[in-house]
């Protein structure tokens, strides 16, 4: 997907997280438009789950270390959050949504799109 979004310039200039989003907005209201058949269905906000659980633990515990001056872990905790993040698959991880959580304008657009079945 970010190939083809990167190819037909939607969002250009703009960060992979909005253009991803654009993206999306695009083809739902699309699809909203297609089942209902008129235009009565716009996307208020979509946002985006990571796979980043480890590191909000880490921040948060790295966060505990600085409330309570324990500085060696502080260190300790750095360098860990550190070497993850520069670890060859964890980039690509951080920055790739997992899921997606779409908030609809009107009740009619969410009522369509639940009812259409999976198309993939």
């Amino acid at each position: 997907m970010r190939e083809y979004i990167y190819q037909n310039s939607v969002g250009y200039r703009e960060s992979d997280g909005l253009q991803i989003k654009i993206h999306l907005s695009q083809i739902l209201e699309d699809k909203i438009k297609e089942l209902s058949g008129e235009d009565g269905g716009k996307i208020a906000d979509i946002n985006f789950a990571y796979y980043n659980s480890w590191l909000l633990d880490s921040l948060r515990t790295r966060g505990d270390h600085i409330k309570f001056q324990e500085w060696d872990k502080l260190n300790e905790i750095n360098r860990y959050i550190t070497e993850e993040m520069h670890r060859e698959d964890n980039m690509e991880k951080l920055c790739t949504p997992k899921c997606a959580f779409v908030s609809i304008e009107s009740e009619t657009a969410y009522n369509t799109l639940s009812e259409c079945e999976h198309e993939g």
